[in-house]
This record gives structure tokens, C-alpha cells and sequence, in this order.
């Protein structure tokens, strides 16, 4: 299933690097397209008027603490996968117990937040989700919480904002977040050039999170050792954990999707 916030996959017919149908479905896999457009607008002035409103009537103020798109998104991802679930779908040939849930960029964000609440999904993918995804907070390298929180407002609650600049007064770091998705699968995929999202960072979270899987009996990252970096444009696979950093820039690319089709993500 993935989370599109681009709007990018309108029909079947779809054969870009971003959701190459082909190539998916040449892989005896389905493709599920969550459009995140529809549930919350990427967009500052109207992000409420897809579900939030449903929760929070428009023109009432949303409490600080409330999710804004980012929630609302992986909100959604779980109510496509209760279509999923239903008796029309698995005639179809949907096997609801093997439903990956994939994000890229911010849509990675709300794929890391969709598995970590769902534990229906049992393989979650981040693909360069960087800052407040699968990235460490406070590295040095890449988004910032200011950055991220300034130049994208709706994305996150307030509340998240009162850390830009101390990011070291955080009560939880992203690598707990990963860790949520234990014992399912994490995949973790990165690009060498993303400068944004930065890979190192998302690395260090990756290899950080590992502890929780070895409480499940599935400990190992699947990586050689813990040098940054590892080497490039291969997957490594854990008991419980994949990871590959592609060379290139941001992006979803069919290198990557040649990893997560063949990376025998529903193995454990």
C-alpha cells in the first residue's frame, strides 16, 4: 500500500520510477495507492478540510496536541487496509496479513506513524523519510525541527515546534519510533546524496532500534557492522530488519522497488 501525497498514481496504467505497475505486479505483488491529497490537503490554508474536521468541526480551533497531516494520513492508511480485510478484497487475491504499508518522503513520515500504530501491517517501508521520520533528531545533519516545523506547519502539532532548537530536550527520539514497529518488518531504504533527509542520521536510528527486535528472538540489523556508511546499492536483511542505501539523490526509483520486491520482506 502506498501513501501517495503527490496525487502521482491516477490509473493502471502507471509505469514511473515513483510506482512502476509493472513491475510491482511482475513481481506477483498488488498495488493498493492511498491518495493523501483526499484525506488531508498538503497544504497549510486547507489541511483540515479532508477528515481532521471530521474529528474537529471546522472552525474550531484543534488542540496543540492534536495530529494534523501527517496523523491524518496514517489514519487513512489503516482504514484502506480495513477495505483490505473485507471479504470483497481477499476475493479479489488480497492476502490482508501480507500488507506492506510504503511511504516516501513526508509519506514515509506517515508510513513509520501507520505501522507504529497498526500492527496489522506487519512490513512498514521508509523511503528517505528524514526528519521526524526514520532520521535522528538531533545530528547535526539535515532538516532540523525549525526547518521542518517552519516551512511545513501543518504537518505536525504544535507542540512539536516548542523543540526547534533543542532538539536534545526531546523525550523520545525517532529510533523509538522505529522500534514501535517491532516484531514486524522495518525497512529502512536511503540515497546517498539526500542531504535533507540525511542518511547517516537515518542509519544511526536504524542501527539503534535493533535492541527491541532481539526482545522478539529476531536480533541482527542484516548489516556487516556499524560503519557509516555501509556499502552502497545492496539490501541487507535481518531476522526483522531491512536495510539499503541507494546511490543517488531523494527519490523513489525502481533500484529501490527492486529491493522491497525482492527483498523476501514477508519472511521471518
Amino acid at each position: 500500500m502506498l501513501i501517495d501525497h503527490r496525487g502521482a498514481v491516477t490509473d493502471t496504467g502507471s509505469d514511473s520510477d515513483y510506482a512502476p505497475i509493472a513491475q510491482i505486479t511482475g513481481a506477483g505483488h498488488a498495488l493498493a495507492v492511498l491518495d493523501a491529497v483526499e484525506v488531508a490537503p498538503d497544504d497549510l490554508d486547507r489541511y483540515r478540510d479532508g477528515v481532521i474536521s471530521a474529528f474537529h468541526p471546522a472552525g474550531t480551533e484543534l488542540p496543540d496536541t492534536a495530529g494534523r497531516t501527517i496523523a491524518a494520513w496514517a489514519w487513512a492508511a489503516s482504514r484502506a487496509l480495513d477495505y483490505l480485510h473485507t471479504d470483497d478484497a481477499t476475493r479479489s487475491g488480497v492476502d490482508p496479513a501480507r500488507v506492506a504499508v510504503i511511504g516516501h518522503s513526508r509519506s514515509g513520515k506517515a508510513a513509520l506513524w501507520a505501522g507504529a500504530q497498526d500492527p496489522r501491517f506487519p512490513v512498514v517501508i521508509s523511503n528517505n523519510s528524514g526528519a521526524a521520520g526514520a532520521k535522528l533528531a538531533d545530528t547535526g545533519r539535515g532538516e532540523s525541527i525549525d526547518a521542518l516545523t517552519s516551512a511545513f506547519p501543518h504537518w505536525f502539532p504544535p507542540a512539536y515546534r516548542t523543540y526547534a532548537g533543542r532538539p536534545d530536550a526531546l523525550p523520545v527520539d525517532q529510533h523509538q519510533l522505529l522500534a514501535l514497529i517491532a516484531p514486524g518488518r522495518l525497512v529502512v531504504a536511503s540515497a546517498t546524496d539526500d542531504v535533507t533527509a540525511d542518511p547517516q542520521g537515518e542509519h544511526a536510528a536504524y542501527r539503534t532500534a535493533e535492541p527491541v527486535w532481539a526482545l522478539y528472538g529476531l536480533p541482527g540489523t542484516g548489516l556487516p557492522d556499524s560503519t557509516w556508511p555501509p556499502p552502497t546499492d545492496r539490501a541487507y536483511r535481518g531476522p526483522g530488519m531491512s536495510y539499503h542505501l541507494r546511490t543517488g539523490a531523494h527519490g523513489l526509483t525502481t533500484d529501490d522497488w527492486r529491493f522491497y520486491l525482492h527483498g523476501d520482506l514477508f519472511r521471518w
